[in-house]
């Protein structure tokens, strides 16, 4: 018996020799990268902004001044000048569990800890209502994602006066600032 191995045998073994070399160059190079779960998170990044999704990036941009504005939120005395409290109700919400390390309750509490409900963020566009959540917990908010959707609407109801500061000027109700019906 001929006990000779063929030529094509040989040349599939070295082309597989080749082949898992080629992959652990690959997977060396990702993790010189800072591994798989950092070029997921790059992925996310890069995509969000080819997608238009570009809440997801906002939370990076206001992490260094969050303390700043969290303490000067809980001085400021903020009233709605509409009907419509749902930016308020939100806030107030953050600013009771802003010690939370990633996550806030969906249900929200009053001062006394009952539970009034879930926190309402119909005012949100849906790709914000879409980043808050967590798919694999359904019960809580992405605090940092949750965080920028407030601080965002909010300074957007500053600007279109649906929320005013008291004792301030530029962000005052603008409904007090009207001539009184006697006075046309």
């Amino acid at each position: 018996m001929n006990r000779k191995v063929s030529a094509a045998f040989l040349n599939l073994a070295e082309g597989l020799m080749v082949q898992s070399n080629g992959l652990f160059s690959v997977t060396s190079a990702v993790d010189g990268f800072g591994g798989f779960a950092a070029q997921y998170d790059q992925i996310e990044k890069v995509s969000a902004h080819h997608g238009d999704l570009w809440e997801v990036l906002l939370h990076g941009h206001l992490k260094a001044d969050r303390p700043v504005m969290l303490n000067l939120l809980e001085r400021l005395d903020l009233v709605a000048t509409s009907e419509d409290s749902r930016v308020l109700d939100a806030l107030g919400h953050l600013l009771r569990f802003r010690t939370s390390r990633d996550y806030l309750p969906v249900r929200s509490q009053d001062d006394q800890g009952r539970d009034t409900g879930v926190v309402d963020i119909s005012f949100a566009t849906q790709n914000w209502r879409k980043i808050v959540r967590d798919r694999t917990r359904p019960s809580v908010y992405v605090r940092r994602h949750f965080e920028a959707m407030v601080f965002y609407y909010l300074i957007e109801e500053l600007r279109c006066g649906d929320i005013a500061v008291a004792g301030s000027e530029e962000y005052a109700d603008w409904s007090q600032q009207l001539l009184k019906w006697e006075d046309v």
